[in-house]
This record gives structure tokens, C-alpha cells and sequence, in this order.
């Protein structure tokens, strides 16, 4: 489990609240729609499926990938 925190048009940060750390899922990651950020109401959207997430929503992921030397983690929905 994990709480999106932030958002940008590539994606959104999720703070893992088991690790008290944070990740970012990637838009990429996210199923097989386009993705738009709408930065007036701090939403990522889906074109097609209008599938959105905004600050506060707590999502189910899983981590992808840690890189120490970055300080990075990446992070997938479940």
C-alpha cells in the first residue's frame, strides 16, 4: 500500500507507508492508456479510460526497482 503524494506529467510519487519511503510509478507503467497531467487540478488522467489519480489516493504497488546510489525507487501498480 502506498499514498500518491505528488504529481508531474511523467508520472506520480507514491509514499510507501511500510518503508516511510517514496517512489515513483512511472506513466509508462500505467495500463494501456495515455496519461495526461492537468496541472489547474493536480490530476493525472486517462484518455481513454478516464482512470485518474490525484493526491491522497491510496494505490496497491509493488517495487520494481531500488537504486541505492540514485536514491531512487520505482514503483508499479498491482
Amino acid at each position: 500500500m502506498a499514498k500518491v503524494t505528488n504529481l508531474t506529467d511523467y508520472g506520480f510519487f507514491a509514499e510507501i507507508e511500510d518503508l516511510t519511503a517514496e517512489g515513483l510509478v512511472h506513466v509508462s507503467t500505467l495500463s494501456n492508456d495515455w496519461y495526461e497531467y492537468r496541472s489547474r487540478q493536480n490530476l493525472l488522467i486517462g484518455r481513454k479510460s478516464k482512470k485518474s489519480y490525484k493526491i491522497g489516493d491510496v494505490i496497491d504497488i509493488k517495487i520494481i526497482k531500488v537504486d541505492i546510489l540514485k536514491y531512487q525507487i520505482d514503483l508499479e501498480l498491482v
